[in-house]
């Protein structure tokens, strides 16, 4: 079973995203902010990050730093929710990110986007 790392500082966000993934068949273990996700990383070794952009105290960026120096070959999804940070993930994606997601997050467009990302890491 594969093992997914969500983060977001917002509760209802997890949940929801949370749900989505485990019915799926996907492990999911979740952090409420950027320093709980690296905690999680290293406790756990995800198979996959998907980590929002803003947050409180170590924002999406820093945390997808962190990550990456941790797990280069940990492939990471990042969530936001347009705006300025729309932009951020655009230019992220030139830096490796696996992929990207705008909230509200759509059900297909995450299981899609998920299951993209790992038939890459297989392939």
């Amino acid at each position: 079973m594969q093992t997914i790392l969500l983060v977001d500082d917002d509760r209802t966000t997890l949940i929801k995203i949370s749900g989505i993934l485990s019915k799926a068949g996907y492990q999911v273990i979740s952090a409420e902010n950027g320093v709980d996700a690296i905690k999680q990383c290293k406790q756990h070794a995800p198979d996959l990050v998907i980590t929002d952009i803003y947050m409180p105290d170590q924002d999406g960026i820093e945390t997808i730093m962190k990550l990456h120096e941790l797990s280069a070959q940990t492939p990471v999804i990042a969530i936001s929710g347009g705006g300025v940070a729309g932009d951020f993930l655009r230019m992220l994606e030139d830096f490796g990110l696996a992929g990207k997601l705008y909230k509200p997050i759509n059900k297909d467009t995450l299981l899609n986007t998920v299951a993209s990302v790992f038939s890459r890491e297989e392939g």
